[in-house]
Parts: structure tokens; sequence; C-alpha cells
């Protein structure tokens, strides 16, 4: 999804968890509702890393009503609703499409 952040810049992120949900990464795995996801869109990035942990442990995080948690793809340096918390869907701007 597109959305405006509080820089005014436009950000894709990959929506992660939605109204209702936990979200949790540990150990590089990351859980919604308590459960493993596969993300094999990861895989290139991870292997960049070679063997150092991808994405930091947070959460877990319940998202309110009204919004979504966004992750980038690039977890070493995006900036996402690990910083920016979760997103109000008023602030989403549009969508985009996974070409991989």
């Amino acid at each position: 999804m597109v959305f405006n952040a509080d820089n005014n810049m436009m950000h894709v992120k990959r929506v992660i968890g939605i109204s209702g949900d936990t979200v949790q990464s540990k150990e590089d795995v990351l859980y919604i509702n308590g459960n493993p996801f596969d993300e094999p869109y990861l895989l290139e990035y991870k292997q960049k890393q070679d063997g150092i942990q991808f994405t930091d442990d947070f959460g877990p995080y319940t998202i309110s009503q009204g919004s979504v948690f966004v992750l980038g793809d690039n977890r070493v340096s995006s900036m996402d609703s690990r910083q920016y918390g979760p997103i109000e869907i008023e602030k989403i701007k549009g969508r985009s499409y996974d070409m991989h």
C-alpha cells in the first residue's frame, strides 16, 4: 500500500496486520496472531545479511481499529510501522502490486 508519512513523503510498504491482528517478530520470524508467517519475498534481502538477523525483534502489537501495520521489504533500513506505529486507514493513498 502507499501512504503519506508524517514527513509528507509517500511510502510503499506491505500490509502485515489489520485491525484486531497481533503482530510480532522474534528471531527473524514474523508472527501474525501467534502463527508464523512465510515471507518468501524477503529471501533475496536476507541472503545479503550473511547470517545476521534481518528483522529486529518487535512486539507483540495489537492493531487498533481503523489502522494497519506495515513493514518494508528491506527491514534493515525501512521506515515503517516499527517507527511510525500503525497507519490510520485514512492515510492510505493507494495500492501497490507485488511484481514477484
